[in-house]
């Protein structure tokens, strides 16, 4: 699969003129929209996917990270009243 398959395209609807959907990378459709929303989902989704894409290496070597409520000191997660 090339990479152009894996990105969303802006396609027309069948059955209202002027108005527009999102082909997925999956192949399902967005909801019918104006053109303006349409190209904002795809430049949205672009930027979400170059997002992890950037950050996925660094993270890959970090451990977990420990939740509020999985930390050692109890002193961590409570707020100054000072």
């Amino acid at each position: 699969m090339s990479n152009r398959e894996l990105r969303p395209r802006v396609v027309p609807d069948a059955n209202w003129r002027g108005m527009w959907r999102v082909r997925w990378p999956d192949g399902s459709l967005s909801d019918m929209v104006n053109l303006t929303r349409a190209r904002d989902a795809v430049a949205c989704f672009l930027e979400t996917a170059e997002r992890h894409r950037r950050r996925a290496p660094a993270e890959a070597h970090r451990g977990p990270v420990a939740r509020p409520s999985e930390q050692t000191d109890p002193q961590a997660t409570q707020c100054s009243t000072a």
